[in-house]
């Protein structure tokens, strides 16, 4: 099959399906990295550790928790290969306040929120997220969009072996990655926090009705507890993959141009999720 670059994009079979990008190349949303990611990685995940003076309400070994680092560094590579890089910026990561979001938009002040998951098919949200989402009308807290991603390869046992083997140069299978899950937004997520709480009490949900996405209602987007999962979950809630929207209406709504403001984007989300 013939391959050719265009514009520093890899093309193949005239269509788009990789590009190698310091250390990461993307296809189909899947974000693959190299074993030199993984460590430098690791090691900020190391620095930060020494130095913070908080730790989340249900997080696991702060050792592992080097997949937050990861998988920012690797949707921060994203956004280049999607020619926007230089619109986002990360937060200092050693220096973050639990307040800050992952990346802001320079250009128009859009947020995202970054979680990466050894959990499957999911978004996860944090005790505080939650909080923050309810709290977003009266106290402008939360971020605005929350993109979730799970590892391809096991996170049970030894997880470093495992990736040992997988990194090496005899293995056959599929490289380590980052597999896309989907993404929403503030609006979304309250409204279906809501929903929830509605449920727990014995009440009717609503129609999934966001702002300032007017005229979308959906009865299929929802929330549920991760409690019982794993000892690592406890407060979290999870968004499954099919309430969320696919990696084609990010791509759209990431590199949208904006023209007066930033939820100008939201257009795309208007589409049908398939």
């Amino acid at each position: 099959m013939s391959m050719k670059m265009e514009n520093g994009m890899l093309r193949e079979g005239g269509s788009k399906t990789a590009l190698t990008h310091n250390y990461v190349y993307l296809r189909n949303g899947k974000i693959f990295f190299s074993e030199e990611l993984l460590k430098e990685a690791i090691a900020e995940n190391g620095g930060f550790q020494e130095i913070k003076v908080y730790e989340n309400a249900g997080c696991g070994n702060p050792k592992n928790a080097w997949i937050g680092s990861l998988t920012e560094m690797c949707v921060e590579r994203m956004l280049g290969i999607l020619g926007v890089g230089s619109q986002w910026e990360r937060s200092e990561f050693v220096n973050r306040k639990t307040d800050e979001p992952d990346f802001i938009n320079k250009n128009d002040g859009m947020t995202l929120e970054i979680r990466g998951t050894r959990i499957p098919n999911a978004l996860y949200l944090k005790p505080k997220d939650v909080r923050d989402i309810l709290a977003h009308e009266t106290k402008q807290k939360a971020c605005d969009v929350y993109i979730g991603y799970t590892v391809s390869w096991d996170g049970r046992g030894d997880e470093m072996k495992t990736l040992r083997e997988m990194f090496a140069d005899d293995y056959t299978g599929e490289r380590p990655h980052l597999k896309f899950h989907g993404f929403t937004t503030r609006g979304l997520l309250a409204n279906m926090i809501r929903n929830f709480r509605r449920v727990e009490m014995g009440d009717r949900p609503k129609p999934v009705f966001p702002k300032p996405l007017a005229g979308m209602i959906t009865d299929l987007m929802q929330v549920c507890s991760a409690e019982g999962r794993n000892n690592t979950m406890k407060g979290r809630m999870l968004v499954e993959a099919h309430s969320l929207f696919n990696w084609d209406l990010l791509e759209k709504f990431l590199t949208h141009e904006i023209h007066s403001d930033k939820w100008d984007r939201g257009i795309h989300l208007l589409a049908p999720n398939p």
